[in-house]
């Protein structure tokens, strides 16, 4: 049993990291587009951090899930489900 609640654990920390990593992301993202040029040079680019950004939350929320099936249900982006079902 100890074991299952350090791997628990660890998972809980592994979530934290992600939820943190996205949030990261977002910021910089944010600090970004704070300059119109560069969004307009680059807006497929800050797309695609905010699209990471997300699936990172997403993963986070998934790992801290009392249910994997839940969890996943809870998940609102459906090429994420749908790649978590395979």
């Amino acid at each position: 049993m100890p074991d299952a609640i350090a791997h628990a654990a660890i998972i809980q920390r592994a979530a934290a990291i992600l939820a943190e990593l996205g949030n990261e992301i977002e910021r910089l993202g944010a600090e970004l587009c704070a300059d119109p040029a560069f969004v307009e040079r680059h807006l497929t680019a800050l797309q695609s951090i905010d699209l990471i950004a997300q699936q990172q939350h997403a993963i986070a929320a998934l790992l801290q899930a009392d249910s994997a099936a839940s969890g996943v249900e809870r998940i609102g982006m459906d090429k994420l489900q749908q790649r978590l079902r395979a």
